[in-house]
């Protein structure tokens, strides 16, 4: 998650603020927002508060993936987005699994 907020970030500077007004802070505000609440979760004690967290994870990659679909329209010549693109669906899919794994154990306690 760290790894592809610098990546977004590296992108964000290449944004024509003139095109896209704000899309680099939020592009930024997004992304960082993902293993922000990814370490959030991981630091929870219960299960689903955990479960919780790592949604909003998931929520925010979803966010992100919108901006970056816009950007790539308004901007077709900027480079790296299918790239970080992929690397973003490949986080969210771990996410779901993580996700998937803490709710399990939510349902092992309650039993």
């Amino acid at each position: 998650g760290i790894d592809l907020a610098v990546r977004i970030d590296a992108l964000a500077a290449q944004i024509d603020g003139a095109r896209a007004p704000g899309m680099a802070s939020q592009v930024r505000r997004a992304s960082s927002s993902i293993p922000a609440n990814i370490a959030e979760g991981a630091g929870q004690f219960y299960p689903a508060k955990c479960a919780h967290h790592i949604a909003i994870a998931i929520a925010s990659a979803y966010e992100l993936e919108s901006h970056l679909i816009l950007t790539r329209r308004l901007q077709p010549e900027l480079r790296d987005i299918d790239e970080t693109m992929d690397e973003l669906q490949q986080i969210r899919r771990m996410m779901y699994s993580y996700r998937k794994f803490k709710l399990k154990q939510t349902n092992k306690r309650v039993q």
